[in-house]
């Protein structure tokens, strides 16, 4: 019986430092992602702040580069930009 609460208190144990790993990097992720993203907007690059985005904005994305939005690829420019179109989401 004392093995079974031994083992019960080890496992916890493990899923309780799985969980808090877990939640450090994804804190640390979204962390890292950018304040300010470009968008195309009668075709001059200009920066905005990332919650001024709207649907059908073209947002411009250089190569290794993070934004937490939805969208589709429009356009492949050249080996370091790419450009997506923001949907609007069907709630």
């Amino acid at each position: 019986m004392q093995i079974d609460g031994v083992c019960y208190y080890i496992c916890d144990k493990l899923v309780t430092k799985a969980e808090d790993h877990s939640k450090k990097i994804f804190t640390d992720i979204f962390e890292q992602l950018p304040r300010k993203v470009w968008v195309l907007k009668d075709n001059v690059e200009i920066e905005i702040p990332l919650e001024q985005i709207a649907p059908n904005d073209i947002v411009v994305v250089t190569i290794g580069e993070i934004i937490a939005i939805d969208g589709l690829i429009m356009t492949r420019k050249s080996n370091r930009k790419i450009n997506f179109a923001l949907q609007k989401i069907a709630k």
